[in-house]
């Protein structure tokens, strides 16, 4: 009789087993991502790794929905994928995992160039014998990113005049890079007035 009362017990509590595990899937997305063998998040989902595991490729983690709406509190935290997101939220709806909580550090390297980034918000400063060129026209406003350049120490007598940023025309692009100044423009400054 115990044993019949065990195993109508056990029939009853199965069904509601099965459904945690489903609502734990969230509709076929599997719980367990990233790691070898795992199976890929359904579509709206993310593989949501452990914070700081970013540099591990077989870290595991969990499917998570991509968010729709966020709110505009800021907590920041830093992505995976090098970029502050406003909050976990607008981490989750870009899907990308989280590196840590807080912003993250500035990237010192200007991807297009392949050359150390410098000036920006953060006024990035270039290395010894180096300075900060500023894309030409800019001028360094507008908190403006630019590229480290070697101060250049030989030049050609060529004149194929510049405008620098400091409001003095150079023979040529070297010997304004000679003297640690962006570009304003090609050709000679207007004259002051």
């Amino acid at each position: 009789m115990l044993k019949g009362l065990i195993l109508a017990v056990f029939a009853m509590l199965l069904p509601l087993a099965a459904a945690g595990c489903a609502a734990k899937s969230d509709g076929g997305a599997p719980a367990v991502c990233g790691g070898p063998g795992d199976p890929e998040c359904a579509a709206g989902y993310f593989c949501d790794k452990p914070a700081g595991t970013c540099a591990e490729p077989a870290a595991r983690g969990t499917c998570t929905e991509m968010k729709p709406m966020c709110t505009r509190d800021w907590r920041p935290v830093c992505g995976c994928d090098g970029n502050t997101y406003g909050n976990d939220c607008t981490r989750i709806a870009a899907g990308v995992s989280k590196d840590h909580d807080g912003e993250c550090a500035p990237t010192n390297v200007d991807p297009d160039a392949g050359k150390p980034a410098c000036g920006g918000p953060e006024n990035l400063p270039c290395g010894e014998g180096e300075f900060c060129d500023m894309p030409a026209g800019t001028c360094g406003k507008f908190d403006e990113m630019g590229v480290c350049e070697a101060i250049t120490k030989m030049c050609t007598m060529e004149w194929r005049p510049v405008c620098g940023c400091d409001g003095n025309t150079y023979g040529n692009d070297c010997n304004r890079r000679g003297a640690g100044v962006s570009k304003a423009a090609d050709g000679e400054c207007a004259p002051a007035q």
